[in-house]
């Protein structure tokens, strides 16, 4: 994991605030669980989540080499400030949607959208 260069000391102690330990159940099985060493744990909460996130896009299934050619991209790459569109170069509004017609005929055999005539 990356960690960026002014990172809070909280924010740490809250990315490290579980640890997975083993406990016997009451048969004596060994079984693993998770155990709070901190009672505030957000941060480890928003890494978990943004893990199971990047898992579902399929992250895990790009290779090396594609990791490797986005680091050397990133790393090259001009820091330009983006531009605030203007006055002129914002896009109208969007048009209000149009209402349904809920105008049902009474008949079965009524024609609908023309598919009978």
């Amino acid at each position: 994991m990356h960690l960026p260069q002014g990172i809070e000391a909280e924010w740490v102690k809250q990315l490290v605030a579980e640890q997975l330990r083993t406990a016997k159940d009451r048969r004596g099985f060994a079984r693993q669980e998770w155990a709070k060493l901190r009672e505030r744990n957000e941060a480890l909460d928003c890494a978990v989540l943004a893990r199971a996130a990047l898992w579902l896009l399929g992250a895990d299934r790009y290779g090396e080499r594609f990791w490797a050619r986005l680091r050397e991209d990133v790393a090259n790459a001009p820091l330009q400030p983006r531009e605030m569109p203007t006055g002129g170069n914002v896009a109208p509004p969007a048009p209000p949607p149009v209402a349904p017609d809920t105008h049902r005929p009474r008949g079965w055999l009524a024609p609908r959208s023309g598919w009978l005539r």
